[in-house]
């Protein structure tokens, strides 16, 4: 054998060569992978097949996190409780949006500062801490963002719903950090509140998803919800002479709209539908029936993301009543209750998903109204950890070392409430019942 061949494979640590998950246990708990338990010290093969880790806890124990070398997928995520501020928005923290604006690969941010009337440029630094700036002015109610490359130029632009001109705008990006406004969108008896925007069919021509209604917007969020009229959610597509309505969704009013095209299921769209309660989900391949996936008294932001990285779109929300930021795991096409991973003392807003800080994991971003900020909880681990067929990694499994419960672990779980099916979701629900309605600006 070549001798530099040889020295180097003599220098390479065993696990990196046997296609095997070396992997210890800490604490109170085991892990199980197929039919078998590590309760301590394992050697998993992973050269025949892909392997799935699960942590079990032991009676009052708790899974903490995965440490070591990173898991190359997962199921479920587990986010810190901490929060890093993103920035302020004087106006109103109601809306984000993720967009590399200077193309050099960190994730930006774009937020509205509502009753300022702004969109505010938060800069990523590269370790996951942002300087802002503000960017546009002098818009009327901007309501929401989206972003599609709309003129195919390889670059991102931004479309702003400006519900108070009844109208969207369109800023072409130029991937060097600038926004060039190019198109005012006005669709005859359309109120844009909020928007995504697909291509369907990949003819390069995009299509609106669109949500319209009027509303009172001169006092706090529940007057506006009391005064909606004339709701609807529907697609526009773009003709020769302007943007004309193809297909009803629904009839309802939804503050937030996200859409993805599903390789199975086609256009598929989910809204936070604050005159209803619902988060609904919506497939082409079921003619946009209403799938009810989350409920509270005012679901406010939505968004698809594959937050752990498994290959499926989930669904994360905030909501502005009870104040909870919520994920609802995709799994093959069937969705889980929300789990929430934050909650906070005012309204929450915004839902963006993105690896902020650039250490591997998802991010989930959102925004407090009256608090005017920004901030995202960063995600630390997956729950379950999937290691590729033929890969080699070494993990450690963290649980608490003892069974002492952690107290505040009960009280998270009763306010997963809102979309159980199973009898310790109905206590969760009856708790919920309980809770005070606030009204908020």
């Amino acid at each position: 054998m070549n001798k530099k061949l040889c020295a180097i494979l003599l220098s390479l640590p065993v696990s990196a060569i046997a296609n095997q998950i070396t992997l210890e246990v800490v604490g109170n708990g085991n892990v199980k992978y197929g039919n078998e338990t590590c309760s301590d010290s394992c050697t998993i093969s992973t050269e025949n097949n892909s392997v799935m880790l699960s942590p079990n806890v032991n009676a009052g124990g708790r899974f903490m996190h995965w440490s070591g070398q990173q898991c190359d997928f997962g199921q479920g995520v587990q986010t810190s409780t901490d929060r890093t501020t993103i920035g302020s928005a004087s106006g109103g923290a109601k809306t984000l949006a993720t967009l590399d604006l200077d193309n050099d690969g960190d994730k930006d941010l774009l937020g509205i500062s509502l009753f300022r009337g702004q969109i505010i440029k938060y800069q990523n630094q590269g370790n996951g801490t942002f300087t802002s700036s503000n960017f546009i002015s002098s818009l009327n109610y901007p309501s929401a963002m989206a972003t599609h490359d709309v003129n195919a130029d390889g670059f991102s632009d931004l479309l702003v719903a400006e519900y108070g001109a009844r109208q969207v705008r369109v800023y072409n990006n130029d991937g060097a950090g600038q926004l060039a406004e190019s198109e005012i969108i006005q669709i005859p008896g359309t109120v844009p509140y909020a928007i995504t925007v697909e291509d369907p069919d990949q003819d390069g021509s995009a299509e609106l998803i669109i949500s319209s209604f009027t509303a009172d917007t001169s006092g706090d969020l529940f007057q506006l919800v009391d005064s909606i009229k004339n709701q609807e959610i529907a697609i526009y597509s773009k003709l020769p002479d302007g943007y004309t309505k193809t297909k009803v969704i629904s009839n309802t009013a939804a503050v937030t709209l996200d859409s993805y095209l599903d390789d199975e299921h086609g256009l598929t769209i989910v809204s936070a539908e604050i005159d209803t309660g619902n988060i609904s989900l919506y497939r082409a391949s079921d003619d946009f029936t209403g799938n009810v996936v989350d409920q509270s008294n005012a679901p406010y932001g939505v968004g698809f993301a594959d937050v752990d990285d498994d290959g499926d779109k989930d669904i994360v929300t905030a909501h502005y009543g009870p104040y909870s930021l919520r994920i609802i795991y995709n799994n093959a096409g069937s969705y889980t209750a929300a789990v929430e991973i934050g909650s906070g003392n005012e309204g929450l807003t915004a839902v963006q998903v993105a690896d902020y800080n650039l250490d591997g994991y998802q991010d989930i971003a959102t925004g407090e109204f009256n608090t005017q900020r920004f901030y995202y909880h960063a995600a630390n681990s997956y729950v379950e950890c999937g290691v590729a067929q033929g890969s080699s990694i070494e993990l450690t499994a963290n649980f608490s070392a003892t069974a002492t419960p952690i107290p505040s672990e009960p009280e998270k779980d009763k306010t997963i409430s809102s979309s159980g099916g199973t009898f310790s979701y109905l206590i969760m629900v009856l708790l919920a019942l309980i809770l005070v309605r606030r009204r908020i600006i």
